[in-house]
């Protein structure tokens, strides 16, 4: 299932990036087509907001901010990352490398997330600013 959910990910990816100019400002509409843009076709509920209780390692998704509120019932973290990578070209950025996300990187998104909670937002700010300078570097690395 990862490796189909994967798959339809960066279908629906490519497809995005050709839909939203860089004048769009993202609505919940947006992210409701997103959604079903990716996981229609493999789930029935694709771009439909959950209704049931969701949570990972004991928290319990609440509603503040798009990963806290947690709005469908899978694909949520991809989504946001999905809609970062768009926001990202807007801004003139290059495509999102989130490698820094992974192993200790992980926990200080994750980490971030639960401040954002409490409107520390710094430490997910921190956390995508090694996620440009480690695009950055692979699209600098690509042009040697």
């Amino acid at each position: 299932m990862q490796r189909l959910e994967s798959q339809a990910l960066e279908i629906a990816q490519d497809d995005a990036l050709g839909r939203f100019g860089s004048e769009h400002r993202f609505t919940a509409r947006d992210l409701c087509e997103l959604h079903s843009l990716w996981l229609d076709g493999i789930y029935a509920w694709a771009g439909h907001y959950r209704t049931v209780n969701i949570g990972k390692g004991g928290f319990q998704f609440a509603h503040a901010e798009l990963i806290l509120i947690h709005p469908f019932r899978e694909g949520n973290g991809r989504l946001a990352r999905l809609l970062a990578v768009l926001m990202a070209m807007q801004a003139g950025l290059p495509a999102l490398d989130f490698r820094p996300m992974l192993g200790r990187g992980r926990d200080a998104y994750i980490g971030g997330i639960h401040a954002a909670l409490g409107r520390d937002y710094r430490p997910l700010a921190a956390v995508f600013v090694r996620v440009i300078a480690a695009s950055r570097r692979c699209v600098a690395a690509r042009a040697r």
